[in-house]
């Protein structure tokens, strides 16, 4: 009974998460290409104060 309950859970979390991932396309893909944006972008702004 206790295994039933434990695959129930990840069941539901799986499918929760799902449903907010599709639903949350509109807001998160922007958020996820910023985020990947700024850590390429860092090397270079690094780069551009050691030069002056």
């Amino acid at each position: 009974m206790r295994n039933l309950t434990y695959v129930v859970y990840i069941l539901l979390f799986t499918i929760l998460s799902t449903i907010v991932l599709y639903f949350g396309r509109s807001f998160l893909v922007p958020i996820a290409l910023a985020a990947i944006m700024a850590t390429l972008f860092i090397e270079v702004s690094n780069w551009l104060n050691n030069v002056g």
